[in-house]
Protein backbone atom coordinates (compact mmCIF):
# COMPACT_ATOMS: atom_id res chain seq x y z
CA UNK A 1 0.00 0.00 0.00
CA UNK A 2 1.32 3.45 -0.92
CA UNK A 3 0.93 6.32 1.54
CA UNK A 4 -2.43 8.05 0.89
CA UNK A 5 -2.28 11.48 -0.80
CA UNK A 6 -4.04 13.22 2.12
CA UNK A 7 -1.01 12.45 4.31
CA UNK A 8 1.36 14.18 1.90
CA UNK A 9 0.32 17.78 2.58
CA UNK A 10 3.47 19.49 3.85
CA UNK A 11 4.60 16.24 5.44
CA UNK A 12 7.82 14.41 4.90
CA UNK A 13 8.97 10.96 5.84
CA UNK A 14 12.02 9.15 7.06
CA UNK A 15 12.63 5.44 7.38
CA UNK A 16 13.34 4.18 10.87
CA UNK A 17 15.39 0.99 11.01
CA UNK A 18 15.93 -1.45 13.88
CA UNK A 19 18.86 -3.79 13.39
CA UNK A 20 18.41 -6.70 15.75
CA UNK A 21 20.66 -9.68 16.26
CA UNK A 22 18.57 -11.80 13.91
CA UNK A 23 16.40 -9.38 11.93
CA UNK A 24 15.83 -6.00 10.34
CA UNK A 25 12.59 -4.11 10.90
CA UNK A 26 11.93 -0.82 9.14
CA UNK A 27 9.03 1.50 8.41
CA UNK A 28 8.25 5.02 7.28
CA UNK A 29 7.87 7.62 10.01
CA UNK A 30 5.89 10.83 9.59
CA UNK A 31 8.32 13.61 10.54
CA UNK A 32 5.50 15.93 11.63
CA UNK A 33 3.57 13.64 13.99
CA UNK A 34 6.39 11.11 14.59
CA UNK A 35 3.92 8.33 13.92
CA UNK A 36 5.15 5.06 12.49
CA UNK A 37 3.16 4.22 9.36
CA UNK A 38 2.51 0.55 10.06
CA UNK A 39 1.31 -0.09 6.51
CA UNK A 40 4.91 0.46 5.36
CA UNK A 41 6.49 -2.01 7.81
CA UNK A 42 9.05 -4.40 6.31
CA UNK A 43 10.82 -7.14 8.25
CA UNK A 44 13.39 -9.71 7.20
CA UNK A 45 15.23 -12.44 9.06
CA UNK A 46 19.01 -12.06 8.92
CA UNK A 47 21.73 -14.65 9.41
CA UNK A 48 24.07 -12.52 11.54
CA UNK A 49 26.96 -14.86 10.72
CA UNK A 50 26.55 -14.43 6.95
CA UNK A 51 29.06 -12.58 4.79
CA UNK A 52 28.81 -8.78 4.78
CA UNK A 53 27.46 -8.66 1.22
CA UNK A 54 24.55 -10.98 2.10
CA UNK A 55 23.66 -9.01 5.24
CA UNK A 56 23.72 -5.69 3.37
CA UNK A 57 21.64 -7.24 0.57
CA UNK A 58 18.91 -8.34 3.00
CA UNK A 59 18.89 -4.95 4.71
CA UNK A 60 18.64 -3.19 1.32
CA UNK A 61 15.78 -5.51 0.30
CA UNK A 62 13.73 -4.53 3.36
CA UNK A 63 14.53 -0.83 2.91
CA UNK A 64 13.56 -0.98 -0.77
CA UNK A 65 10.15 -2.38 0.12
CA UNK A 66 9.50 0.62 2.40
CA UNK A 67 10.92 3.12 -0.10
CA UNK A 68 8.48 1.91 -2.77
CA UNK A 69 5.59 2.96 -0.50
CA UNK A 70 6.83 6.54 -0.11
CA UNK A 71 6.08 8.89 -3.01
CA UNK A 72 9.12 10.22 -4.84
CA UNK A 73 10.54 13.35 -3.23
CA UNK A 74 9.01 12.77 0.20
CA UNK A 75 11.77 10.59 1.73
CA UNK A 76 14.13 12.79 3.74
CA UNK A 77 16.50 10.11 5.01
CA UNK A 78 17.07 6.82 6.79
CA UNK A 79 17.91 6.41 10.46
CA UNK A 80 19.40 3.16 11.76
CA UNK A 81 19.24 1.90 15.34
CA UNK A 82 22.44 -0.17 15.25
CA UNK A 83 24.18 -2.31 17.88
CA UNK A 84 27.79 -1.49 18.67
CA UNK A 85 30.62 -1.17 18.66
CA UNK A 86 30.01 1.07 15.67
CA UNK A 87 31.28 4.44 14.42
CA UNK A 88 27.87 6.10 14.37
CA UNK A 89 29.14 9.25 12.64
CA UNK A 90 30.99 7.56 9.76
CA UNK A 91 28.75 4.49 9.49
CA UNK A 92 31.50 1.92 10.04
CA UNK A 93 30.90 -1.34 11.90
CA UNK A 94 33.43 -2.44 14.53
CA UNK A 95 31.59 -5.45 15.96
CA UNK A 96 34.13 -8.11 16.85
CA UNK A 97 34.42 -10.77 19.52
CA UNK A 98 30.69 -11.41 19.77
CA UNK A 99 28.63 -14.01 17.95
CA UNK A 100 26.83 -11.59 15.62
CA UNK A 101 27.67 -9.39 12.64
CA UNK A 102 31.44 -9.99 12.92
CA UNK A 103 31.68 -10.23 9.12
CA UNK A 104 30.66 -6.57 8.97
CA UNK A 105 33.82 -5.57 10.87
CA UNK A 106 35.40 -2.60 9.08
CA UNK A 107 32.49 -2.33 6.63
CA UNK A 108 31.26 1.16 5.85
CA UNK A 109 27.57 0.31 6.18
CA UNK A 110 26.51 3.80 5.09
CA UNK A 111 28.35 3.51 1.78
CA UNK A 112 27.25 -0.10 1.23
CA UNK A 113 23.58 0.73 1.85
CA UNK A 114 23.77 3.87 -0.32
CA UNK A 115 25.21 1.82 -3.16
CA UNK A 116 22.71 -1.02 -2.74
CA UNK A 117 19.76 1.40 -2.74
CA UNK A 118 21.25 3.45 -5.59
CA UNK A 119 20.86 6.72 -3.67
CA UNK A 120 23.27 9.65 -3.97
CA UNK A 121 26.22 9.75 -1.59
CA UNK A 122 24.70 12.92 -0.10
CA UNK A 123 21.41 11.17 0.78
CA UNK A 124 21.09 11.26 4.61
CA UNK A 125 21.70 7.86 6.20
CA UNK A 126 22.35 8.20 9.93
CA UNK A 127 23.19 5.78 12.71
CA UNK A 128 22.53 5.76 16.44
CA UNK A 129 23.12 3.13 19.05
CA UNK A 130 20.06 0.88 18.99
CA UNK A 131 19.28 1.27 22.68
CA UNK A 132 19.75 5.04 22.50
CA UNK A 133 17.37 5.16 19.52
CA UNK A 134 14.77 3.19 21.47
CA UNK A 135 15.22 5.47 24.49
CA UNK A 136 14.85 8.65 22.40
CA UNK A 137 11.65 7.23 20.92
CA UNK A 138 10.27 6.52 24.38
CA UNK A 139 11.21 10.03 25.51
CA UNK A 140 9.61 11.58 22.43
CA UNK A 141 6.34 9.64 22.11
CA UNK A 142 6.36 6.78 24.59
CA UNK A 143 6.03 6.15 28.31
CA UNK A 144 8.85 8.61 29.14
CA UNK A 145 7.35 11.52 27.16
CA UNK A 146 6.20 13.38 30.28
CA UNK A 147 9.60 13.50 31.98
CA UNK A 148 12.86 15.25 31.10
CA UNK A 149 15.16 12.44 32.25
CA UNK A 150 14.81 8.73 31.73
CA UNK A 151 16.73 5.49 31.61
CA UNK A 152 15.90 2.55 29.34
CA UNK A 153 17.11 -1.02 29.54
CA UNK A 154 16.71 -3.49 26.68
CA UNK A 155 17.20 -7.22 26.40
CA UNK A 156 17.37 -8.99 23.03
CA UNK A 157 20.31 -10.89 21.60
CA UNK A 158 22.25 -8.40 23.72
CA UNK A 159 21.69 -6.27 26.80
CA UNK A 160 21.77 -2.49 26.71
CA UNK A 161 20.92 0.69 28.54
CA UNK A 162 20.62 4.37 27.73
CA UNK A 163 20.14 7.59 29.67
CA UNK A 164 18.14 10.45 28.16
CA UNK A 165 18.01 14.11 29.18
CA UNK A 166 15.74 16.50 27.25
CA UNK A 167 15.43 14.01 24.36
CA UNK A 168 19.23 13.73 24.00
CA UNK A 169 21.22 10.58 24.87
CA UNK A 170 23.64 11.16 27.74
CA UNK A 171 26.82 9.34 26.80
CA UNK A 172 29.25 10.72 29.38
CA UNK A 173 29.50 13.12 32.30
CA UNK A 174 29.29 13.17 36.04
CA UNK A 175 25.62 14.09 36.51
CA UNK A 176 24.67 11.91 39.47
CA UNK A 177 20.96 12.75 39.26
CA UNK A 178 20.45 9.51 37.30
CA UNK A 179 21.69 7.45 40.24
Amino acid sequence: MIIPAFLLKEQNFAIGVDIGGSHISCAAVDLVSYKVLRETLAEEAVDNKAQAEEIISIWAKALSRVMKKIPHGHLKGIGFGMPGPFDYVKGICYIKGVAKYENLYGCNVKDAISESLNVPESFPIRFMNDVSAFAVGEALKGKAAKVTRSMCVTLGTGFGSAFIKDLIPVVDGDDDRFL
